[in-house]
């Protein structure tokens, strides 16, 4: 029989066990990871790839859409964008009306809600037509453009939960009169989709709307469903229905529909059937489906004048040639020269700790580190003896799930991360809306957070509206090829069944210029396939601890790099809740000022678990881990957003304990760095490299939980204080 490592003969009798000596000649062919790096803040501006409701004007002369927190105005015929709104509320799902003058949209403000709001184009004028605040969602006109229809959220946010959580949407209908008319309940939207609009039939007296229809088989995704009911909600009518369509949109003349399933867009012709529904299907049925994309497309719209148009990343496709939408603002970044000295400085590159350190920063990059005096004409901030390291990079932070189309204009879970030292976040799972456009804010200094990376969406490989369907090479480049333009870094292939499909999308990850990291998915086999095969990094734990020299050995030839999420550790009891046991969070007022106080009480108030010291497996993962990097993998910190931004401190202490305090460091710090590709830009205390750099009134190298004792955090060069977050400035 096998045991620790070896294999035993053992006595039916006594129960004697003898070790039986082997060896094993093993010749395994390794692939490369892939791996590329990518550039860390280096342009002047933020040019958004996230661009939401592209739509053209009825009018066919511009383009409007919502970028960077505002509503923009392009050319068709080219030209800058103009930023319509001020920032000052988040835009939501700006709609036409079909003379192409005005247009209709919601908006969301974080202390005073959301309304709905009518602008006419021409001269910038607003009306408010909402007087409840509450979350709102997808507003439409009617065709002759006297009535607008529109989502009103249960209120959810006034309940303290986010904007995600509504339990229902009320439809709600506006007269020409001004009156609103309730039209009954549409469920909530959940967290991963959008507000589907409720639109007006071409003679305006009847309404189209989404809904899932259950199958009634065990184990089957509901059909998307377009229906139709009268202008008080009643007299409901199935007009389509499609397998898993995630969008869908009417022609104005209501005789063809255009339709995303499996990330492509179709069209096809609405035909008048007596009340009998139609079923669609890109793959054949009775009813025409025609492709419309050569490639992916999203955020579907159609207007009078117009055919179908959809965008992928910052393009508008559906004309005659794709459109280049251009909206910009300038990045955000530190200004002046400061030198941090009396510091003992962490570099976590090859010159080591260097004691009684100067560290000269010049705008947001680094220009100088030794123990040279500083410079004439600088200004000076004495660290008092003080320990300076990089900021801590968590290469497995979840953060973007949650968020409707009414995303916050400040987010607790990146203030508090960033208040804690995380000055870099890779979200190898998120909501592709939220993530890309809340990273773009940050770089635009319109939210406060640390520097936000992310795979968007993962490459889904089970049935569901959302799924990444890879048949062969050609599907893998196009699901690449749409998460890279909506400004992806990486990408996370999540339940491929088939190792075929995982080596796709590898292959087209390298065509890309892409990073993968595969979701280990607690099964060591499927994960050392993923090792041999050459992706970049393993995310969450090998489920079996101890490890011995055949895993480790090869884990060590394959070049790969190992994030195991000891707080989620698979195999065993997870690490989070030691920490629950063991810290008192509850009374904690640096965590207690930025957590939602409805998390407090959630998580805080009643202790989840009570486990005997030997049973905590995330310390076996962790020694796994230790062994691993002492072979020479790269092991990563990644917290998993379990609990933010005192999360990934757990996770670093609870490194320490297998890879010993320096190596977890470097884990945090470093090593994420690389693994992301970041290298060049982050990771290290070097010159040329960012200011995001953790003042800490202890040493964190002779005791680790000296990681929370942190006085200042500083990112891009802005300083900022590290109980408060407030902005700390340099003075001569």
């Amino acid at each position: 029989m096998w045991s620790k490592g070896k294999l035993v003969s053992v006595d039916a009798q006594g129960g004697v066990a003898l070790p039986i000596p082997f060896s094993a000649k093993v010749d395994h062919k390794l692939a490369a990871p892939v791996r590329f790096k990518h550039p860390v803040a280096k342009a002047d501006e933020v040019r958004s790839k996230m661009l939401r409701w592209p739509s053209v004007s009825p009018k066919g002369d511009q383009i409007v859409f919502e970028a960077l927190g505002r509503l923009w105005l392009q050319p068709v015929s080219g030209g800058a964008a103009r930023a319509i709104t001020d920032g000052s509320r988040r835009p939501i799902a700006p709609r036409w009306s079909d003379d192409g003058e005005r247009l209709v949209y919601a908006t969301w403000h974080d202390v005073e809600q959301g309304d709905v709001r009518v602008m006419t184009v021409a001269t910038g004028a607003e009306e408010r037509l909402t007087k409840a605040p509450a979350q709102y969602l997808a507003p439409a006109f009617s065709h002759d453009g006297t009535q607008i229809t529109w989502l009103k959220g249960s209120g959810a946010p006034l309940r303290g939960h986010s904007t995600a959580s509504e339990l229902w949407f009320r439809l709600e209908l506006r007269e020409a009169d001004g009156t609103v008319r309730d039209l009954g309940t549409i469920d909530g939207s959940g967290g991963a989709n959008r507000g589907q609009p409720v639109t007006f039939t071409p003679d305006d007296q009847r309404l189209y709307k989404l809904t899932d229809e259950p199958t009634g088989a065990p184990n089957s995704a509901p059909k998307t469903t377009l229906v139709s009911i009268d202008l008080y909600g009643r007299d409901e009518r199935v007009v389509a229905r499609w397998e898993r369509a995630a969008e869908v949109v009417v022609s104005p003349k209501g005789d063809a529909v255009a339709f995303v399933e499996g990330h492509k867009v179709y069209t096809a012709p609405l035909p008048l059937t007596g009340g009998q529904a139609i079923e669609l299907n890109p793959k054949g049925g009775a009813f025409p489906v025609a492709a419309k994309s050569e490639s992916a497309g999203d955020w579907l719209s159609w207007t009078t004048t117009d055919g179908p148009r959809w965008a992928m990343g910052p393009k508008l496709f559906g004309g005659a040639a794709p459109i280049n939408l251009d909206a910009r603002l300038p990045r955000a970044k530190g200004q002046g020269k400061v030198a941090y000295v009396n510091a003992r400085v962490l570099t976590m590159g090859a010159a080591g700790v260097i004691e009684r350190g100067t560290i000269v920063v010049d705008g947001e990059r680094i220009v100088s580190v030794g123990t040279s005096p500083p410079p004439p004409g600088v200004t000076v901030v004495d660290l008092g003896g003080k320990t300076v390291m990089p900021g801590l990079i968590d290469v497995h932070a979840h953060l973007h799930y949650g968020v409707s189309d009414a995303q916050p204009q400040r987010s607790w879970a990146h203030e508090i991360n960033l208040a804690y030292g995380v000055t870099t976040v890779f979200d190898p799972s998120a909501h592709n809306d939220t993530v890309f456009a809340t990273s773009e804010r940050i770089d635009a200094g319109l939210e406060l957070g640390p520097r936000v990376f992310s795979t968007g969406y993962i490459l889904y490989g089970a049935k569901s509206k959302d799924r990444s369907d890879i048949q062969n090479l050609d599907d893998a480049r196009m699901h690449l090829a749409r998460m890279k333009a909506m400004g992806a870094t990486g990408v996370k292939s999540y339940q491929q069944p088939a190792r075929a499909q995982r080596q796709w999308v590898l292959a087209a990850a390298t065509e890309e210029g892409l990073n993968v990291y595969p979701e280990g998915g607690g099964d060591l086999w499927q994960d050392l396939t993923m090792i041999v095969d050459g992706h970049t990094d393993i995310e969450h734990s090998l489920p079996n601890a101890p490890l011995y020299d055949d895993v480790i050995g090869l884990y060590a030839a394959s070049g790969a790099s190992y994030t195991p999420t000891l707080l989620v550790a698979y195999g065993g009891v997870s690490g989070e809740n030691y920490y629950f046991q063991t810290e008192d969070l509850l009374n904690d007022p640096k965590f207690t000022r930025f957590t939602p106080a409805e998390w407090v009480d959630r998580n805080l108030r009643r202790r989840t678990l009570v486990i005997n010291d030997e049973d905590w497996f995330h310390r076996e993962v962790s020694k796994a881990a230790g062994e691993l990097a002492a072979a020479g993998v790269k092991v990563n910190l990644g917290g998993h957003g379990q609990v933010q931004g005192i999360g990934p401190h757990w996770e670093l202490w609870a490194l320490a304990e297998g890879l010993g305090n320096e190596a977890a460091l470097r884990a945090a710090t470093i090593n994420g760095a690389w693994t992301l590709g970041f290298e060049d830009d982050l990771g290290s205390v070097e010159v040329g490299k960012l200011a995001d750099l953790i003042v800490i009134d202890g040493d964190p190298l002779a005791d680790i939980r000296a990681s929370v004792r942190i006085t200042e955090v500083i990112k891009g060069g802005v300083r900022y204080d590290g109980e408060t977050l407030k902005r700390v400035e340099s003075t001569k």
